[in-house]
C-alpha cells in the first residue's frame, strides 16, 4: 500500500486509468507488443469518439467542447493495476475506470475459458465503467462463431500489423466514447447518501486531529455538518469525473463549489485537494483554448504534415522528426505544450498560488504524504516551464521534501519519494544530487526487513535516464530486459558513491532473489572498480555471477549490456589476401591525372581526389571471406577468468534493400581463452565471416562466460595507439563513456581465378631450361628463371581456373614486361628484347566462365636481340581480373 502516487504531475487528473490484463496464456513478449500498440492511443479526440457516443439522458457537462476537447488515457500493466491505493476517496482520477484484456488466439485453443479469465480477472477492479477483450489473429472458424454471449469479446480480423492498427484505432474511439458515457452515468447517479465520512484519510494517523480552527467553523447541528461534508465530497468526485471526462471548465466549477462548502464544514483536506484540481482544470483549459491538448494522430496524418512542412528549406531537421517532437503521441509534453502554457497571462501565478494554499493546509493539518505531492507537483510544472534554468528552485522544493522524508510511515512512500525526487532532479541537471537520492533509495532497500523484490524494483526506476522537461512521461520505453547499461548512473565524477550504489544494489537483489540484478552488480563492480576492490572481495563477486548465472532462465542469460571483465581495445584490421582486394577500373570517360568531376559550377573539382582518398580510408571486407580484427585483450582484476567463447560483434548500420533487420548478419569465428589475473594488454586475432553487404561497424566483443553471454564494447584506455583507418570514437549517451567502433564496407562476393603455367615448343624449336643451382638465381616468390635464345618464338600456355562459387562475367588480361614495356602496342616486333602476345580472344570467347571451369591461354613469346652482350633481359606475365558493373563493360582500359 502506498499513499504517495508515483509520476503525478499537473496533468494525472486528467487521466482515465485503464488497465491491460491478458485473457488466458499470452507470452510476455506477445503482450509487450500489443500493450506497445495500444500506446499510440493515449489521447483520443472527443470529435473522433463522437459517432460513437449515444446521450441516453441530457449530459451533466455543460461546458464539454467537442471540438477541441481530448480523453486522455493511462494504461497501466500487470500487477501494477491490482496495487490498490488509499487515496482513491480523496482523489478519483486515481481509479481504474476502463479494463481491456489481451488474448492472443494462436496461444489460446479455447476463447471461451480465455474469456471466463478474463471476466473473473475484470471482476477485481469494480470501478470500471468500460470493459472489452480483444482477440487478435483468430482462425475463420473461431470468428464465424456464434459469441453474442460473450459481451466485451471483440475478434480482430486476421491481417497485417497495418490491418490491426486500422481496426485498433475504430475500436479505441468507441471505447473513449463508452468511458466517456460511463464517468456521465456516474455523474447523474452519484448521490449525496454515497459519499463515505470515515475513509483512509480521515483517520487520525494520516490527517490528524481536526484543529480549533476548522471546529469553529462549524455551523449548526452535527447532522447539519455531516450533510455539508457529503455535500463537499461530492462536488469533488464531480469535478474528478468532469476532468477524465475532458471538461475542465465544469471541473472547474465542481471545485469551486467543493472549496467553499469545505469552508463551513471543516472539511479542510478536501478543500485542499480541490485547491489542487482547480489547479489542474486551469492548465487544461489554457491547453483547451490554446490548441496544445496532445492528440494521438495516425502515422498517415503525420506523413501528411511533413511533407507540407518540407516545402520549407530552412529547417535543419526533418519535418517529420519535428512533428513527432511537437506533438507527444505518449504523454503530456511536447514543445508546443508548454509553449502554449508560457504563453497564458497569469497562468504560472494562479498554479503557483492555488498549490501553495493547497500546501498550507496540508501542512497545518501534519499531512506528510500530501504535502510531498504538492511539492512534486510544483517542481515538474516550474521543470516544465523553464527546464535546466528551474535547477535553484526545483533543487529548494526538493530539499524541503527530503526534510519531511523520514516522517512518512509506509516503507513504500519512503522509497518511492527518494525516486521521485531524484527523476526530478535529473530532469533539471542537478546530477550530483540525483546521484545521491539514487544511492539512498537503495540503500534503504537493502537495511529493510523485508526480503520482496516490490521495494527494489520500485528503487531501480530512480536508475532510469531522467526524462525531458518538455515532455514528462515517467513511463519507460519498451518494455525489455533490465541491464545498468540502459540506466543513467552517474559515476565519473563520483566513483566512491557509485560504488557505494552498486554494492548496495548487489546486497539488496541478493536478499530479494533476483539473479538477473545480482549479475549486472557484481559484473558493474567488477569491470569499474577492480582497481579498490581487495582480492578476496573480487573472490565473492566472482562466485556470485556464478550463482547467478545457475538461477538465471534461458531467456536472461542474454545480457544487453556489459559484463564483468575481460576488457578489448581495438587495434586495426588485418588486410585482405591480395586475391581478394578490389582492384579499381579505369573507364573511358574516367583519367587517372585529373581531378573529379564535381557538382558545382566547375566542371572538374581539383580536390576531389583528397576527398575521395578520406573516403576509400574504410577498410572493404568480402562477402562470405574470413576476415580478420586485431585485438587487445586485458583482465585487470586479480582473478583468473576463463572464456568459453569469443567473438567479434557486427551491427549493421546500412544494409542494401532485401536484407531484413532480422537477417543474420555475420557469421562469427568463436575461440576460447584463458586469462590469468592481472593480464597485460595482448594482441590476438578474431576473425568474421559477413553474410550481407552494406555498412557494419565491429562495436566489441561477444562473450560468454559461467553460460551468460553479453555484449563487451571496445574501450580506449588499454593501450595508448593512434586510431588507424575505420576506427572513431564514439560517446554513450546514457552514460557518457568513450566507445571504440571499427566502420567497415562489405563488398559483394567476387570471382577468384587461380593461375598456373606450362611451357609448349612451338614449330620444333628446342627451349633450354637451365636448373637453378644451390647459389642460382631463384626469385623469392618461388619463380625460376628460364634461358631463351635471339630468334625464338614459343608458347606458355596460362590456365585459368575459377575457384569462386561465383561466375566470371567479365575479365581483362593485361601483358607487361619488367621494364613497363606495356605488350599489345603493336611496335614491340623491331624492339630488342623480349615480346609477348596473349591470345585474348580464347578467354573471351570462354566467357562466362562457370565455378570450377578452366581455360586456357595461349602466351606467344617472340626472343629479339638481347640489349647487350652481358645483359639479360626478364619478362613476366601478370594476370588482372576485374569486377565491373554490367553497365561499365566495353568501356574497360586495359592497365
Amino acid at each position: 500500500m502506498r499513499t504517495v502516487e508515483p509520476g503525478v504531475t499537473v496533468f494525472t487528473c486528467a487521466e482515465n486509468r485503464v488497465a491491460l490484463i491478458p485473457a488466458g496464456n499470452v507470452p510476455k513478449d506477445v503482450m509487450v507488443d500489443y500493450c506497445e500498440l495500444l500506446e499510440s492511443y493515449r489521447h483520443v479526440e472527443l470529435l473522433s469518439a463522437r459517432s460513437f457516443y449515444h446521450e441516453r439522458q441530457k449530459s451533466p457537462l455543460k461546458h464539454l467542447q467537442w471540438g477541441q476537447g481530448a480523453m486522455h488515457f493511462s494504461f497501466v500493466q500487470g500487477d501494477k493495476a491490482l496495487q490498490a491505493t488509499p487515496m482513491t476517496a480523496l482523489h478519483g482520477c486515481r481509479s481504474i475506470v476502463g479494463v481491456i484484456g489481451i488474448c492472443h488466439c494462436p496461444h489460446a485453443p479455447d476463447i471461451s475459458e480465455a474469456y471466463a479469465d478474463f471476466e473473473k480477472m475484470a471482476q477485481q477492479f469494480p470501478s470500471a465503467v468500460a470493459l472489452r477483450c480483444f482477440a487478435f489473429e483468430p482462425l475463420e472458424d473461431e470468428v464465424n462463431k456464434d459469441n453474442l454471449q460473450k459481451e466485451f469479446l471483440i475478434m480482430f480480423p486476421p491481417g497485417d500489423r497495418s490491418q490491426v492498427e486500422q481496426h485498433l484505432e475504430v475500436l479505441m474511439h468507441d471505447f473513449a466514447a463508452c468511458v466517456l458515457m460511463g464517468l456521465q452515468q456516474q455523474m447523474l447517479n452519484k448521490s449525496i447518501s454515497e459519499m463515505k465520512l470515515q475513509t483512509y484519510v480521515d483517520l487520525p494517523d494520516f490527517s490528524g486531529y481536526m484543529s480549533v480552527e476548522d471546529a469553529r467553523q462549524k455551523l449548526g447541528s452535527e447532522e447539519e455538518v455531516k450533510h455539508r461534508r457529503r455535500h463537499t465530497r461530492l462536488e469533488k468526485l464531480l469535478a474528478d469525473l468532469s476532468m477524465l471526462a475532458g471538461s475542465p471548465g465544469d471541473a472547474a466549477e465542481h471545485y469551486n463549489t467543493c472549496i467553499e462548502l469545505s469552508k463551513m464544514c471543516g472539511d479542510s483536506v478536501w478543500g485542499a485537494a480541490a485547491l489542487e484540481g482547480m489547479a489542474e482544470a486551469k492548465v487544461l483549459q489554457a491547453l483547451l483554448d490554446g490548441d496544445g491538448l496532445p492528440r494521438s494522430r495516425s502515422k498517415a496524418a503525420l506523413y501528411k504534415e511533413s511533407s507540407r512542412e518540407a516545402e520549407i528549406p530552412d529547417s535543419p531537421e526533418s519535418p517529420m522528426s519535428r512533428a513527432m517532437r511537437e506533438t507527444s503521441t505518449c504523454g503530456f509534453g511536447g514543445v508546443s505544450l508548454w509553449k502554449v502554457l508560457k504563453a497564458t497571462r497569469n497562468l504560472e501565478q494562479q498554479v503557483r498560488g492555488y498549490y501553495m494554499q493547497a500546501y498550507q493546509t496540508y501542512q497545518k493539518r501534519g499531512i506528510v504524504p500530501l504535502q510531498i505531492e504538492v511539492e512534486l507537483k510544483r517542481a515538474r510544472f516550474v521543470a516544465g516551464l523553464y527546464g535546466h534554468r528551474a535547477r535553484g528552485e526545483a533543487s529548494d522544493l526538493l530539499t524541503q521534501v527530503m526534510e519531511q522524508w523520514p516522517q512518512l510511515a509506509l516503507e513504500e512512500d519512503r522509497v518511492n519519494v527518494a525516486v521521485e525526487a531524484a527523476q526530478v532532479l535529473g530532469m533539471v541537471g542537478a546530477v550530483r544530487k540525483r546521484a545521491w537520492l539514487i544511492w539512498q533509495a537503495l540503500e534503504m532497500v537493502r537495511t529493510l526487513q523485508r526480503d520482496d523484490s516490490t521495494l527494489l524494483k520500485m528503487a531501480l526506476k530512480s536508475l532510469e535516464p531522467p526524462g525531458d522537461p518538455e515532455n514528462q512521461d515517467m513511463r519507460s520505453s519498451r518494455p525489455g530486459q533490465w541491464s545498468l547499461s540502459k540506466c543513467a548512473l552517474p559515476h565519473r565524477h563520483w566513483a566512491s558513491l557509485h560504488k557505494a550504489t552498486l554494492e548496495a544494489l548487489l546486497s539488496a537483489a541478493s536478499k530479494a532473489g533476483e539473479f538477473v540484478y545480482v549479475w549486472e552488480a557484481a559484473a558493474a563492480l567488477l569491470r569499474g572498480h577492480h582497481t579498490v576492490i581487495a582480492q578476496e572481495h573480487q573472490h565473492m563477486l566472482l562466485e556470485a555471477l556464478v550463482h547467478a548465472a545457475e538461477h538465471m532462465d534461458a531467456a536472461a542469460k542474454r545480457r544487453p549490456g556489459p559484463g564483468p571483465p575481460p576488457l578489448f581495445q581495438v587495434r586495426n584490421f588485418v588486410p585482405l589476401a591480395v586475391e581478394l582486394v578490389a582492384a579499381k577500373v579505369m573507364t573511358s570517360w574516367q583519367s587517372s591525372d585529373k581531378g573529379v568531376e564535381g557538382n558545382g559550377p566547375f566542371i572538374f573539382n581539383p580536390f576531389g581526389k583528397r576527398e575521395q582518398a578520406q573516403k576509400e580510408e574504410v577498410p572493404q571486407w568480402i562477402v562470405g571471406e574470413e576476415c580478420s580484427l586485431e585485438v587487445y585483450i586485458a583482465n585487470p582484476c586479480a582473478i583468473q577468468l576463463k572464456v568459453d567463447r569469443l567473438s567479434l560483434s557486427a551491427e549493421a548500420m546500412e544494409v542494401p534493400e532485401g536484407n531484413g533487420a532480422s537477417v543474420k548478419v555475420a557469421q562469427p569465428v568463436p575461440v576460447a581463452v584463458v586469462l590469468p589475473g592481472r593480464t597485460k594488454p595482448t594482441r590476438v586475432t578474431l576473425a568474421l565471416i559477413p553474410l550481407v553487404t552494406g555498412t557494419f561497424h565491429i562495436v566489441g566483443c561477444n562473450v560468454t562466460v559461467f553460460g551468460v553471454t553479453w555484449q563487451q564494447r571496445f574501450v580506449s584506455t588499454l593501450r595508448n595507439v593512434p586510431l588507424g583507418p575505420g576506427l572513431q570514437t564514439v560517446e554513450n549517451q546514457v552514460d557518457g563513456e568513450q566507445h571504440i567502433v571499427a566502420a567497415v564496407e562489405v563488398l559483394p562476393a567476387m570471382p577468384l581465378l587461380k593461375a598456373s603455367i606450362s611451357r609448349v615448343g612451338k614449330s620444333g624449336s628446342q627451349i633450354q631450361v637451365h636448373d637453378v643451382p644451390p647459389c642460382g638465381n631463384q626469385h623469392s616468390d618461388g619463380r625460376v628463371k628460364t634461358v631463351v635464345y635471339e630468334g625464338q618464338h614459343f608458347t606458355f600456355v596460362l590456365q585459368l581456373r575459377n575457384h569462386s562459387k561465383l561466375p566470371v562475367l567479365s575479365a581483362r588480361i593485361a601483358v607487361q614486361d619488367s621494364y613497363n614495356a606495356a605488350a599489345g602496342d603493336g611496335k614491340g616486333a623491331m624492339k630488342p628484347g623480349v615480346r609477348l602476345r596473349v591470345d585474348e580472344g580464347v578467354m573471351q570467347s570462354s566467357l562466362p566462365l562457370t565455378p570450377d571451369q578452366v581455360v586456357k591461354v595461349p602466351v606467344l613469346v617472340e626472343v629479339g636481340q638481347p640489349l647487350s652482350v652481358s645483359q639479360e633481359r626478364a619478362s613476366m606475365v601478370e594476370t588482372q581480373v576485374n569486377q565491373v558493373p554490367a553497365n561499365a563493360l566495353g568501356n574497360i582500359q586495359s592497365k
